[in-house]
């Protein structure tokens, strides 16, 4: 029997509002920053899948957690890096040819796409200020106008500053708080 994200270790409380981003793609690309054991990523591209999308998924992740943190801690206990575990969740749940996995930080691996080239972004990656900062900050150019960005963890403190300070930045967006995630949409 073919595993689900259901099966996977990890956090993802986000599938309604995930459900309805999605039916506004047909085609597109996708990013997911901070995988962990893959429980979104699993979630997310069953759903793509499903729903015949042509959408390009990537993952990027270290795989390291993040130091001073819980998962940070987990990931020591693990060896130090955790893509093992996230790698064969994916092979279980059949997905492993539908991503394109990125093992790097955030922070050097968004140089990778071309401005305004992303349909969506997922940011789930590391939860301190300066991390969140660093990705709405290098992220938010990356975006095509009608992209959506997910930021989860919102009531998090760090997080939230960061992304307060990022909407008393921008004009160009419109945003909405979804219980502990906020969802901004590209003018």
């Amino acid at each position: 029997m073919q595993q689900t994200y259901k099966n996977i270790t990890g956090w993802f409380k986000f599938e309604k509002k995930f459900d309805l981003i999605l039916k506004g793609f047909d085609s597109g690309v996708f990013v997911e920053i901070g995988a962990w054991f893959g429980k979104g990523t699993a979630y997310m591209v069953q759903k793509i899948k499903e729903e015949k999308k042509q959408i390009k998924f990537y993952v990027i992740d270290t795989w390291k957690g993040t130091e001073g943190l819980p998962v940070g801690e987990i990931a020591k206990k693990l060896g130090g890096n955790v893509y093992r575990v996230f790698e064969e969740n994916m092979r279980a749940c059949d997905m492993l040819d539908d991503i394109d996995v990125i093992s790097e930080s955030s922070i050097i691996a968004y140089k990778r796409f071309e401005d305004e080239s992303i349909d969506l972004v997922y940011v789930d990656g590391d939860h301190r200020y300066e991390g969140t900062k660093a990705d709405l900050d290098n992220f938010f150019p990356k975006l095509r106008k009608g992209g959506v960005m997910i930021i989860d963890y919102y009531t998090f403190e760090p997080v939230k500053q960061a992304v307060d300070e990022f909407c008393s930045e921008h004009n160009d967006i419109t945003y909405e708080i979804d219980g502990n995630d906020w969802v901004m949409y590209k003018h």
